[in-house]
């Protein structure tokens, strides 16, 4: 690819505004680029070795944005503009992407934390593409994510979503572990042998459906406390072998929670154990034995 720009040094540089046209590239190599003005990329945006990108205005991508090993910010200050990617947005080797704005990522669009990166979502999202954590990457969704024909995936790594509307599906591997922190209506898919975790903050606001859940995985409700709790499946009474209901309840049988399960689970059994800080964890055992 062409080299637009490749900065290098502690060195301050201000630019009114960005566009980067394919296949072309800039590279923030330990110093800082600050574009006060809007942002159109469609080569390669790079910051690396403890570079910085600061993007204050509008920002649209269409082609690569990585935060290899420096940051990336984007920070919009104009209300009621949201950023759009339309291509890749990545941080890797404990690199940070930080999207303050609100962002719509586009159906095909990636946002990615991988080998030890983090990206910080704190604005409203549209995700209509997919938006990962993987290898150790670390992804925070700080305010709610529109989830509507998206997917969250978290493999081998750790995802945080304030909140999630519009459904869509989250997907869980290689102990890949996602925590709610609010509503939630996101279908749920544990990959086979995920081993993997789903932190439910607002137990009453947990919706959709639960697909693979196995032995290894597990459901942890930081809101409900373990004593006086019970577990009760409830098998669709039309096709008890496609899926049915496991209710959490209380000592007067009050549903506290339920989780939709897809598959037969008809003669697994569900236990009920302390997540370390007297909240209650829930995994299923020998489900595996019916699939």
């Amino acid at each position: 690819a062409a080299l637009i720009k490749q900065y290098d040094g502690s060195v301050q540089h201000t630019i009114d505004s960005l566009t980067v046209s394919a296949p072309s590239t800039i590279t923030e190599h330990g110093d800082t680029l600050t574009v006060t003005g809007d942002t159109l990329n469609k080569g390669t945006i790079a910051a690396d070795h403890g570079g910085q990108v600061l993007a204050q205005g509008l920002f649209s991508n269409k082609g690569i944005v990585l935060a290899d090993g420096g940051t990336i910010d984007l920070h919009n200050s104009t209300a009621g503009v949201r950023d759009v990617n339309f291509g890749q947005m990545s941080a890797a080797d404990s690199g940070h992407l930080h999207i303050a704005d609100d962002i719509v990522n586009r159906e095909d669009a990636v946002i990615a934390a991988e080998q030890n990166g983090t990206v910080t979502l704190d604005g409203n999202v549209t995700n209509q593409g997919t938006i990962e954590a993987s290898s150790g990457g670390s992804v925070s969704i700080n305010l709610t994510v529109n989830n509507h024909s998206g997917t969250l995936a978290v493999d081998d790594a750790f995802m945080f979503v304030k909140s999630i509307t519009g459904g869509g599906d989250v997907t869980l591997d290689h102990g890949g572990k996602i925590e709610l922190g609010g509503a939630s209506n996101a279908d749920i898919t544990f990959a086979a042998g995920a081993h993997s975790t789903v932190v439910v903050d607002q137990a009453a606001s947990f919706k959709g459906t639960v697909t693979g859940f196995a032995t290894g995985d597990s459901f942890d409700f930081t809101g409900i406390n373990l004593a006086g709790t019970k577990l009760k499946y409830v098998a669709d009474a039309t096709d008890p072998h496609s899926g049915g209901a496991l209710r959490i309840q209380d000592a007067s049988n009050a549903v506290l929670a339920k989780i939709n399960l897809d598959g037969d689970y008809t003669g697994a059994t569900f236990t009920a154990t302390d997540d370390g800080h007297g909240h209650l964890q829930v995994q299923v055992l020998h489900h595996d034995l019916l699939v």
